[in-house]
């Protein structure tokens, strides 16, 4: 169990064991010398972080957003999961690939969207992650645990351009947030805003597994 704010471990940081998380929001990231932070995943129920075959240095630090739960393996666990239980070793392998493929994703939007393109594709591969994989409705409330500090450091962005765009987004009845709910309301809007490809809806409806 972690509780909000710990670290599952640090950047630099030697780790063996696998995870996958239980329950709880989860966020990968790196520090620059000068302060500031890149955001560079989020993690949720199904996702899987850790080193899968062996003990390797962190890249990165991992920090629980929320109070979470995860399922640790250590290493020799690992090996066995392989031999014993293929399928299920499989599975692990398809996670890995989807989050992989939503890791490149969101390079390219980092790379070639706008402000406003950037925060409506995050919102709606949110949306996806934590409605369409579950079998909710995409229009379906989600919880916002995340701050507008914690979005811009995920998109790099302002925290004054991620104020404004979600307000915009909010005036023109693209989304409503309240409280600390988040719930889109035209997703045929936002999708032709950031150019979604609905193939990574699906993605990561292939998660819902566990």
């Amino acid at each position: 169990m972690l509780h909000s704010g710990e670290n599952l471990f640090w950047e630099g940081e030697r780790f063996d064991s696998f995870c996958t998380v239980l329950d709880g929001w989860l966020f990968s990231y790196r520090l620059f010398g000068d302060g500031r932070r890149q955001i560079l995943n989020l993690l949720f129920p199904g996702d899987v972080v850790g080193s899968w075959i062996g003990e390797a240095v962190a890249h990165c630090s991992v920090q629980a957003l929320t109070p979470s739960k995860l399922c640790v393996l250590p290493q020799l666990s690992q090996m066995d999961l392989a031999t014993r239980f293929p399928e299920l070793a499989i599975r692990y392998g398809e996670t890995i690939h989807n989050q992989l493929v939503r890791s490149e994703c969101r390079v390219a939007s980092l790379g070639r969207q706008s402000a406003r393109q950037r925060i409506a594709h995050f919102i709606l591969d949110l949306c996806c992650r934590l409605n369409v994989s579950h079998g909710k409705p995409l229009q379906a409330a989600i919880p916002m645990p995340l701050t507008q500090e914690d979005i811009a450091d995920f998109l790099g962005l302002t925290n004054v351009t991620v104020c404004r765009i979600l307000g915009d987004f909010r005036t023109e009845n693209l989304i409503r947030i309240a409280g600390h709910e988040l719930q889109v309301r035209d997703p045929e809007q936002l999708a032709e805003i950031c150019e979604y490809d609905w193939l990574e809806c699906s993605s990561a409806s292939a998660e819902a597994w566990i």
